[in-house]
Formats: C-alpha cells, structure tokens, sequence
C-alpha cells in the first residue's frame, strides 16, 4: 500500500527546481487563480519525501507557487513517503489528470513522457496509454515523445487549437525551422485539422518529388504573395494555396485538366450537355451527360450529341497526346 499522509510542509524544504512531475498545459491559468484568491487552497497538493532530503511536487505546481507568492511558510500536503516508488507516482499523477479536465495534445505529450518511466511490460502502461487515447506500438509512442520535446511553440499552438493534434503530431518529426515556418502559415489561414493535415503531406510530398529541404521549399516567393495578399481573406487564401499546393505536387495532372478546359471551350457544348473525363484522366472510360426536362429537349440534347460525334473534334479531346502542342 502507497504510504502517504496528510502532513504540513514548508515551503523552503520543497525542490522547487525539480519539475519530473510537471505537466504544462499552456493555457490561462486565471480560473485558477481565482479560485484560489476566493477560496484558497482547498485540495492539499501531493509532495514526495524523496530520500535527498527535499519535496519533490507531484501535484499542485500552481497551487504551492500561489502560496509562496501569498507569504505562506508551510502547507498542508499529502506527503508520499521515502519509500514510494518513483513509478508509482507516475502512475498516480496520470490518473489525477486523466480524471480532470480534457487533456490537450501538449498534456497528453508530457504523460506519455512520463510513461517512459515506467516498463513497458508492465500492467499500467498499456492501460494508461489506452485511457490517454493512444496506441501502444513503439512508433506511435515515439511520435508523441517527440512532441513532448518540440519546444514551446509547436506544443503552445497545439494547447490553443491553432494546431490540430494529427498535426502537431507531424511537424514534431520535422526540422524547427520549417516547423516554425508553417505553425506561421496556419495563424494566417486559420484552416481546418483536415485542410492542416493535407498541406503537410502536400509539401512533404513537394519537397521529396523536388529533392528539396522543406525550409527551403517553405520559403518560395510564391506562397508568401499569397499568404501576405491584402485582397483575400483567409479562406480565399487556404482556397488559392491549396490550389497552388495541388498544381505543384501534381504538374502534369493539372497541365493535363487546363488542356482539357480549354478543349473543351472549343467544342462550345449546350448547356444540357457535360463531358466527364475519367478520374485523374487515368483510363478510357468517359462520360457524356445529358439533362434535359422535356422530350424536346431530350431531342435536341441527343442531336448535339450525335453532332459531336460525326464532327471529328472530340477524338482531340479525348487524345490530345496525337496532336501536336499537346502539354
């Protein structure tokens, strides 16, 4: 059984610069502080009697820095004994914040870090790895590891929202200053997780087809006229950039669509008529769609379509490849 008792302790005997237990969240802590001012300290923070002779805290950092701030001497606390294994304290301190309030994505980092402490062959790390959300194979631990040593940046914007976790989760593995570089670029567009996610990949997709560093990809002119434009608001600017992010990472396909519209300008179809390419232009299979809302207007749809193909000029569009020009 753990051993711990309730306890005063003071403040000069804490280890204040020992923070194995800490876990940031990045975010206000006014609510708390409030409460405190109000109310004072009403739940006893954890201390560990650590056998060099100090308190180590395990929970409770804002609260006993509000009391040392207030002019308190000493406090009541609930004092883990020499005894106790690190472990074990570990383990509690999880719990104590799985069962508060929603963990952040630079929460969750922290606690897996501090899961590190704890073998993996035992019986609670899988089942709070499971309770944290998370996966326990190796990779999957690593990747949030590695956020957890991102740096204050990555793990502020992904505490705040500003980063989806999925996110985060992919620019921890990349250099910081293509990291930074980006996390710039999502304060400006403001886009969703999902739209988040496929500019990483996008660029990463760039920058491995270029055989280019990231950084140096990031910091092509023509992203920055889009991002700095006056003209358009953010979601004008997540349009034209992920715009701009296909046609580079996909140049013949688009090359391929622009002929394609421009073609098919030529051929001047009624509106009842719609020419459907195959998707990705890969195949043979096309589509001639014909709306129509009268018989007449069936009659007319079929004779354009019977025009088109005795005219000669789809076979252009449908292989521009045999004509000289073609992209």
């Amino acid at each position: 059984m753990t051993d711990r008792t309730l306890s005063p302790v003071r403040l000069e005997d804490m280890a204040w610069e020992d923070t194995t237990f800490a876990v940031p969240c990045y975010s206000s802590r006014d609510l708390l502080l409030e409460s405190l001012g109000r109310n004072g300290i009403l739940h006893p923070p954890w201390v560990w009697d650590e056998p060099g002779g100090k308190y180590v805290i395990v929970d409770g950092f804002t609260r006993l820095r509000w009391a040392r701030e207030s002019g308190a001497e000493s406090l009541p606390c609930t004092v883990f004994g020499r005894r106790t294994p690190r472990e074990r304290l570990v383990c509690l301190r999880i719990e104590e914040k799985l069962l508060g309030s929603p963990l952040n994505p630079a929460e969750k980092a922290r606690l897996v870090a501090l899961l590190g402490e704890i073998s993996p062959v035992e019986k609670d790390f899988p089942r709070l790895l499971s309770a944290l959300g998370i996966s326990g194979r190796r990779e999957i631990v690593e990747a949030w590891r590695r956020l957890d040593s991102a740096g204050a940046e990555l793990l502020e914007a992904a505490a705040s929202g500003g980063i989806c976790e999925r996110a985060a989760l992919e620019l921890a593995r990349w250099d910081p200053g293509s990291a930074r570089e980006v996390l710039g670029w999502f304060r400006v567009l403001r886009c969703s997780a999902s739209i988040q996610v496929e500019v990483l990949d996008r660029i990463g997709e760039i920058a491995a087809r270029e055989k280019r560093e990231k950084l140096d990809l990031l910091k092509d002119p023509a992203w920055g006229s889009i991002l700095g434009s006056s003209h358009w608001n953010h979601r004008e600017k997540t349009r034209e950039l992920r715009n701009l992010l296909a046609r580079r990472r996909f140049p013949r396909l688009h090359a391929r669509m622009d002929r394609f519209r421009r073609d098919l300008a030529g051929l001047s179809l009624p509106e009842s008529l719609q020419l459907v390419p195959p998707r990705d232009f890969e195949g043979d299979r096309w589509e001639l769609r014909l709306g129509f809302s009268t018989e007449s207007d069936l009659a007319r749809g079929a004779k354009a379509a019977q025009g088109l193909a005795e005219s000669g000029k789809l076979d252009e569009v449908l292989h521009p490849d045999r004509f000289a020009g073609s992209p």
